[in-house]
């Protein structure tokens, strides 16, 4: 390491050069802080919202009725809609943080498998989840990416009836997490299935108090997006200062 030579500014240009970057550094910090407490905010109102310890009223500020017990069952509606040909629509990718086009997900577009016939077709607002698990976490995540996209056959599709969407997918990540480690089946990796999915019982908001919901956690997603666009500037506009100072 000795023997490598290298160009540095002056004592004086570094002092300043260190000062700028910090200041920067420092914004960044801030803006990240911002963004931690909109994320903490949104998990603190779900929290109060799945304990019914906060409701929604309607129009007339009356009161919803009470959340009603159902099978999943009663609600959920599976679709057997397969690809008949290669590449029919976009390829996605189901992940934990969300969907993925496998395009952006991959180097140069690469997927794993060899074929997508027989994928299921997931349309949009449609939810999917994998029915496969390590440590039995399962994520359920709503299309709202694309129109139309395609999903490995081990990802079940469905929407529900009668259901926000939005709100659905928020319940099945939220208010059941616990209750899939006793509907899954295996040992070495669990399977919960759509069969034994559906077996499963919650207590639901009606339809407009799940759009009330619904419509007020959009509003935090909105917020916690602009504020990682904000983070990301950010960091973009440190990068480009780093590469013009070492050119």
């Amino acid at each position: 390491i000795n023997s490598i030579l290298i160009k540095l500014p002056g004592f004086l240009e570094q002092e300043k050069i260190g000062t700028f970057f910090s200041k920067l550094d420092q914004q960044i910090e801030l803006e990240e802080k911002k963004l931690a407490k909109l994320e903490e905010q949104k998990k603190g109102y779900m929290q109060k919202i799945f304990s019914q310890e906060l409701r929604f009223k309607d129009e007339k500020g009356n009161d919803y009725p009470e959340w009603e017990v159902k099978q999943l069952k009663e609600i959920l509606e599976f679709s057997n809609k397969r690809t008949t040909k290669e590449n029919e629509y976009p390829i996605l990718t189901s992940s934990r943080k969300g969907l993925i086009l496998q395009s952006d997900y991959y180097k140069e577009g690469k997927t794993f498998a060899d074929s997508n016939v027989g994928y299921f077709i997931l349309p949009k607002n449609f939810i999917t989840y994998r029915s496969r698990s390590d440590d039995g976490i399962f994520k359920f995540n709503l299309n709202q990416i694309i129109d139309t996209g395609i999903i490995s056959k081990y990802y079940p599709v469905f929407k529900g009836i009668n259901s926000n969407q939005y709100y659905l997918a928020l319940h099945l990540n939220n208010q059941l997490k616990k209750e899939y480690i006793k509907y899954a089946t295996g040992t070495s990796q669990l399977v919960l299935s759509h069969k034994n999915l559906q077996e499963i019982k919650t207590k639901l908001p009606f339809y407009d108090e799940q759009t009330k919901i619904a419509d007020f956690l959009i509003k935090f997603d909105e917020l916690i997006e602009k504020q990682n666009q904000k983070i990301d500037g950010l960091k973009s506009r440190k990068k480009g200062f780093l590469q013009k100072m070492f050119v």
